[in-house]
C-alpha cells in the first residue's frame, strides 16, 4: 500500500514492478477531454528496480537511467536514450533528434502511471502505465 504524502523507502520499493501502457478508462477519457488532450501513446514499457533503476521502453527508444518518487509525484532521471534500431543512433542526423538526458515527470493514481506531453504541433497526448500482473 503506498502512503500518499510521506516519502519512505516501502512506498518507493512498492512502486518497483513492470508497467505497460493500458487503454483510457471512462474516467481518464473524460479527464481528456477536458484537459484538451487529443491522442494516447501506445506500446510503452517501463521497469522500475527496487536499486532505483529504470528501463523505458518505446516502439522506437530504449532510455535508462535512475528514478525517485516525492507523494504522488514519480520522476526519471534520464542519462541514455538511444533508438531501438542500431543503425539511426550512429546518424548524426537521427541521434540530434532525440535528447540523451533529461527528466520525465509522472503521477500516480491507483496503481496506474500517467503523464502528458505536448507534441511539437501543441497537440497534447496522455500516457497511461498500468501494474501487469504475475501471469502477463
Amino acid at each position: 500500500m503506498i502512503v500518499l504524502g510521506q516519502l519512505n523507502v516501502n512506498s518507493q520499493i512498492s512502486l518497483c514492478g513492470d508497467y505497460k501502457t493500458s487503454s483510457p478508462n471512462l474516467s481518464d477519457r473524460v479527464t481528456m477531454f477536458y484537459r484538451g488532450i487529443k491522442g494516447v501513446i501506445v506500446g510503452s514499457e517501463l521497469n522500475l528496480e527496487k536499486d532505483s533503476s529504470f528501463i523505458y521502453t518505446t516502439c522506437g527508444n530504449k532510455m535508462t537511467g535512475r528514478w525517485s518518487f516525492d507523494s504522488e509525484t514519480g520522476y526519471l532521471y534520464i542519462t541514455s536514450n538511444r533508438f531501438r534500431i542500431d543503425s539511426l543512433n550512429e546518424s548524426p542526423e537521427w541521434r540530434s533528434q532525440i535528447p540523451s538526458s533529461g527528466i520525465q515527470k509522472f503521477r500516480l493514481k491507483g496503481k496506474r502511471l500517467y503523464w502528458v506531453s505536448r507534441l511539437s504541433d501543441g497537440t497534447k497526448s496522455i500516457e497511461i502505465l498500468s501494474i501487469k500482473k504475475a501471469e502477463d
